[in-house]
């Protein structure tokens, strides 16, 4: 692994995985126990993922750029055991490693541990993200779901010892392809620097400088910097890109542009395809299903639709996630019994994406459907702040403004418009993790209400009309 001007060997990472492991161990962690990881970009993120698998647990990424009471909240709801995190007060967790703190006692356990034995139907991880009407969920994924995952990427791009990765951070939930199959290949991984990773120009530089074979990088930011000049000798074989339609044309670049398709909630892929060019009167296609995987379009009576009929869009096979976390209400309203397979408790993941199957026997994504609870103040001017921007009649809540037409020159225009109607500073990667308006404004919901403190009584009535 690279950072920076550091590097990290697979020996190295290894033992210092089982020193943190054993660690983990000692303070209870096994199957099905979660604990929470808080750290910047880095190899001790990493380190500290690895270790939790080793110690049987199961890992739930924090960003410590989310507000404070986010991750309170998250790690409050997901009733994380223990929290790893660098110079930490406190937290809900009921132990907390800190890796500065606790650096001798961590370097004290052996460097060669047995990882304690975990089957397919384990728990490996915890990722949140904002579900409908903006309620807290955390999508459980299981080690059956990654296997799925990693055996079908390594083979459907030819994973090798050769390649060179680019990583972006354990709580995108991009982290599950642009991580471990590379890892699990043997292959090497390149962690970009925040700065590097929120800027096109930077990140170009930095994939070419790096000799990077393969990158995973948001539409939003893949737009722009794809529209720059390439040089025909690097090294970049796949780009990787998905939460959004690209509409820049693919032809003349040295490498192919591959979209996948998926949520969280399947693992992050379900469909995927090399992008090429096309004609604009063509509806855009998501491909195909990954390995083992199944997509039905659906109607209102969870029956298939014919070829070019609109339904909605359900998701089968081992990549579906196990559920919510503690939320059994939100897992039963989005996961079912799957009545098109013979596999025993076979479920599909409801998507809430409007699609359609195309002659060609491709998925195609028309619309998202909204069903939520009822909108508030915030939501609706968050959407009206959109519809402006793209030049629509409305946007929906639940629409990818990416998908829409948010390129970097909007994005930026938009972080602008915000910051003058609600005063709030939002940065690329706010929109990146928060493409519909319900989330963005349950992103800024959450900065307005963590200056609650420092207002006058006056300004903190005005505050609260805006979120209602």
């Amino acid at each position: 692994m690279m950072h920076a001007s550091a590097s990290l060997t697979y020996a190295a990472l290894d033992a210092r995985a089982n020193q943190l492991a054993g660690y983990l161990r000692a303070l209870g962690v096994g199957p099905e126990v979660a604990v929470a990881i808080c750290l910047e970009r880095s190899f001790d993120s990493v380190i500290a993922a690895l270790a939790v698998w080793k110690a049987g647990g199961a890992y739930l990424p924090l960003d410590p750029a989310w507000p404070a009471e986010r991750r309170e909240s998250i790690l409050e709801d997901a009733q994380a055991s223990v929290l790893i995190a660098r110079n930490l007060t406190s937290s809900r967790a009921r132990y907390n490693v800190d890796l500065d703190h606790d650096a001798g006692a961590i370097a004290r356990e052996m460097s060669v541990f047995t990882a304690t034995a975990t089957r397919r139907e384990h728990l490996a991880c915890i990722l949140y993200d904002a579900a409908a009407a903006g309620r807290l969920a955390g999508v459980e994924l299981t080690h059956g779901n990654l296997l799925n995952l990693i055996f079908w990427y390594r083979r459907a791009f030819a994973i090798t010892p050769s390649d060179r990765a680019s990583h972006l951070g354990l709580s995108f939930d991009a982290a599950l392809t642009d991580l471990w199959p590379y890892l699990t290949a043997g292959a090497s991984v390149a962690i970009a620097e925040e700065t590097t990773g929120a800027s096109p120009d930077l990140l170009r530089d930095w994939i070419v400088d790096r000799g990077i074979t393969a990158a995973l990088i948001p539409a939003a930011l893949a737009e722009p910097m794809l529209s720059q000049p390439w040089p025909a000798s690097t090294a970049l074989r796949y780009l990787f890109t998905g939460a959004g339609a690209l509409h820049r044309d693919p032809a003349g670049l040295p490498f192919r542009i591959v979209h996948n398709y998926g949520s969280i909630e399947c693992t992050g892929a379900a469909t995927s395809c090399v992008v090429e060019p096309r004609d604009p009167a063509e509806p855009p296609s998501i491909g195909q299903p990954i390995a083992n995987t199944s997509i039905y379009v659906l109607d209102e009576n969870h029956a298939p639709v014919t070829p070019g009929v609109e339904g909605e869009i359900y998701i089968g096979g081992p990549s579906v996630a196990r559920g919510y976390r503690n939320r059994p209400d939100l897992t039963a309203e989005t996961f079912f019994e799957n009545p098109f397979s013979l596999a025993p408790g076979a479920r599909m993941y409801r998507t809430g994406d409007l699609g359609c199957v195309l002659p060609d026997g491709k998925i195609a994504v028309h619309r998202r459907i909204e069903y939520r609870a009822p909108e508030t103040a915030l939501q609706r001017n968050v959407a009206g702040i959109l519809a402006g921007l793209l030049h629509l009649e409305r946007v929906g809540l639940d629409d990818n403004f990416f998908q829409l037409g948010v390129d970097s020159l909007l994005a930026a225009h938009l972080i602008v418009r915000l910051r003058e109607g609600f005063g709030v500073e939002l940065s690329p990667r706010d929109l990146f993790q928060a493409s519909t308006a319900a989330t963005l404004a349950l992103r800024i919901e959450q900065l307005l209400i963590a200056r609650l403190d420092s207002l006058s009584d006056a300004e903190a009535d005005r505050l609260l009309a805006q979120l209602q």
